[in-house]
């Protein structure tokens, strides 16, 4: 592409309108890690791993998957695992071999992804490198040497060459004459599956021509499905009609039906309407332009395009071209700059509106998920291999299915539930608040209200007289996200999962908080600050700092311990004792066990879907995992009977001081409430990081160094 940004433009439009799924590319125009033109949906952009990358890999199928292999990637070799609905794998190398670089460097480097890759790969190279294999005329001794070095690279991983006699040259430069360095590789099983090989000439100004070819797939696979999220466009809704349609549908809801039937019933209703009448989200499809584009562009740029098709763009009308074509690109460039304006000046009126977005998430460019490392050393092949890893890391479970003990409890004759209650719930939560799979918002719900008030206030009664949670409002839909720049994106640990539930289902857990709070709040720690009412970070550490300024004691020492996957690995047996002990009725943990129990999670990639039974845990993402949290920690604020300690706990954040008036006596008296954490810990299915936990002075002026036990090992105090 010779780093130009017309060439961008000009692959874009001819790979959109031919339909091309897929282009490998060498020397792309990169600005900020990406190339401009080809970095918004649908089309994908997997980039060698530089900002100035020296290849690429373009995917303009919306349809196809695409996996980046980070661990193979290079600044100039881009590698992809690429999935087509219901066909093999495949992997594509685009790999650049530059012209001042040692070649053997770049050989080797790309004889190693062959190698861990082993089939199904296509390779897409700029050698820079003269072979008669490649039906390469070129003379030139440097270039002979280095032809024959790639030689070896194809006779050593036997390798297929796909390019063809009697096409034009691959490179042609006006005044530095013509050759074929340009290179189509496969692996041995994809000799018969790339076919119509062919050189194309002035599709763009590059000086290395445009080579096209098919790939076939010969060979259907069954893959798991993927579980389509559904996403409504609210602002573009026909809220009367909605209202029309849900009216008609609400009436199937049956009083007498199970609870399970009567939440599907209505989801169902609600669901359908919103089908109807609202327009959904779905990929983008067609030509796509990017979102700065102007019709002032379109004209300049069918400008561009007839000049290169009616006269001799490349000697006797060179200049005039230039000029045309250079006028183009500084109008691209006075548009995006004159959109970037407005975008920053929309600051002024609406702070936090699209530039305050922007810098917090970023841009909108199409995201495409790498392959990850898989603890034996291997990275995941396909996106049902990713997605099963990043489940399994990120959402921790045994495999075995936790059955809760019911103890009979007579149903409620009646709960206490009104219609302002549940409407209540409902405006509780943020109107834009992502959904689970069903899609439906609480926007959405907040239009449905006036239509199924008396069905889903029924339900909901039902619900709580019964203590049953419905089935169908158990699954989460499961994002990950990075965790920051700077965090590895093959490692599966770099990511965040965030847990996306139904919306009718929050309204649920709601009602249940409201009843739960009302029998165990009063018996709650007071040292708890997170997840608790008029209760900050703020209010924790100003608790605390007064408590030490408050000590007459000379020494007061803090230890502040980490819990690791403290939300994802407590076990739910004991959670049922720490409930009962703060007084929980028998129907608060009756629903709360028919909450836990069957609870699913889905992590799709692609569209593949990786799922599991949740065993332990709080639901991330829940209204009621925070409170189940705090409910299994106050026992552990409660283990010392001194006030010569005290605790300060924000979530699952916990801080130990002790005051004494000698170091030995604190040391001792720590130790002690320590052994008693690690207990309470070691009941629930948690542990410490040990190299996350701090031991720090915060009265007395003592030097860093001395220490405590902590279990079986020592914790090295250090300067605050």
């Amino acid at each position: 592409m010779n780093r130009q940004f017309i060439v961008a433009e000009q692959l874009r439009d001819y790979c959109v309108s031919a339909q091309v799924d897929i282009a490998l590319v060498q020397e792309p125009p990169t600005k900020g890690g990406r190339i401009p033109g080809l970095d918004h949906d649908p089309i994908r952009s997997v980039m060698g791993a530089d900002a100035n990358a020296g290849a690429a890999i373009i995917v303009f199928n919306p349809d196809l998957e695409v996996l980046r292999v980070d661990t193979l990637s290079e600044k100039n070799m881009a590698v992809a695992i690429v999935k087509q609905k219901h066909r093999e794998i495949k992997t594509f190398i685009s790999a650049y071999f530059k012209f001042n670089l040692p070649i053997s460097e770049s050989i080797t480097k790309l004889g190693n992804a062959v190698a861990v890759l082993k089939s199904k790969t296509i390779i897409g190279v700029d050698t820079n490198a003269h072979s008669d294999m490649w039906f390469s005329q070129g003379n030139n001794n440097t270039g002979r040497v280095k032809g024959r070095k790639v030689e070896e690279l194809i006779g050593h991983w036997f390798l297929n060459v796909h390019n063809q006699p009697n096409q034009p040259n691959t490179y042609c430069r006006t005044d530095m004459g013509s050759s074929n360095i340009d290179v189509t590789l496969s692996t041995l099983d994809m000799m018969d599956n790339v076919r119509n090989w062919r050189v194309r000439v002035d599709i763009t100004d590059s000086d290395h021509r445009m080579i096209t070819f098919t790939v076939l797939s010969n060979k259907e696979v069954t893959f798991n499905q993927s579980r389509d999220r559904t996403r409504f466009r609210i602002d573009k809704a026909d809220w009367d009609g909605f209202k029309e349609q849900l009216g008609t549908d609400i009436h199937k809801y049956q009083p007498t039906s199970t609870i399970d039937q009567g939440a599907e019933t209505i989801v169902e209703a609600i669901t359908s309407a919103a089908k109807a009448k609202i327009p959904m989200k779905g990929k983008p499809r067609g030509k796509r332009l990017p979102p700065w584009w102007t019709p002032e562009l379109t004209i300049s740029n069918r400008n561009v395009n007839n000049f290169r098709k009616n006269k001799n763009y490349k000697t006797t009308d060179r200049e005039e071209y230039k000029s045309v074509r250079n006028g183009h690109l500084s109008l691209i460039r006075k548009t995006r700059f004159n959109q970037w304006k407005d975008f920053a000046s929309s600051a002024n009126s609406n702070p936090w509106g699209p530039l305050y977005k922007w810098i917090k998430k970023g841009s909108s460019m199409s995201n495409v998920q790498t392959s990850l490392k898989t603890q034996e050393g291997d990275v995941t092949r396909t996106p049902m291999e990713t997605a099963s890893l990043l489940l399994k890391t990120l959402i921790p479970h045994d495999g075995r299915k936790t059955k809760l003990v019911y103890h009979h409890v007579e149903p409620m004759a009646t709960a206490n539930l009104s219609e302002v209650e549940v409407k209540d719930a409902i405006w509780r939560i943020g109107p834009k608040k992502a959904p689970g799979k069903d899609g439906l918002t609480a926007a959405i719900l907040r239009k449905a209200w006036p239509i199924i008030k008396d069905q889903i206030t029924h339900l909901y009664k039902r619900c709580l007289e019964h203590s049953l949670f419905p089935t169908c409002w158990k699954d989460a839909e499961v994002v990950v996200l990075l965790k920051g720049k700077d965090k590895d994106p093959t490692e599966p640990k770099s990511y965040r999962p965030v847990s996306l539930l139904p919306t009718l289902a929050k309204v649920l857990e709601t009602l249940i908080i409201t009843r739960l709070r009302g029998e165990i709040c009063e018996n709650l720690s007071a040292d708890q600050h997170g997840f608790t009412a008029n209760r900050s970070t703020l209010s924790a550490m100003n608790s605390l700092l007064e408590w030490v300024d408050n000590r007459t004691e000379k020494l007061v020492i803090g230890v502040f311990l980490d819990i690791s996957g403290a939300f994802d690995n407590l076990k739910w047996e004991i959670l049922f004792d720490d409930l009962q002990s703060l007084g929980a009725s028998k129907h608060s943990l009756q629903i709360i066990k028919s909450y836990l129990e069957n609870r699913r999670a889905h992590v799709t990639v692609g569209n593949s879907t990786a799922s599991c039974t949740l065993s332990k845990g709080c639901p991330q993402g829940s209204q009621l995992g925070p409170i189940l949290w705090n409910v299994s920690m106050d026992k552990a604020l409660k283990v010392h009977k001194t006030d010569k300690i005290k605790m300060v706990a924000y979530a699952d954040d916990l801080v130990i001081t002790v005051a004494a008036t000698r170091l030995p006596l604190a040391q001792e008296r720590i130790s002690i409430i320590l052994d008693r954490i690690i207990e309470w810990a070691q009941q629930r299915g948690l542990n410490f990081s040990s190299q996350k936990t701090q031991l720090i002075t915060l009265k007395g002026g003592l030097k860093p160094g001395y220490t405590i036990r902590f279990g079986n090992e020592l914790i090295t105090s250090r300067s605050p």
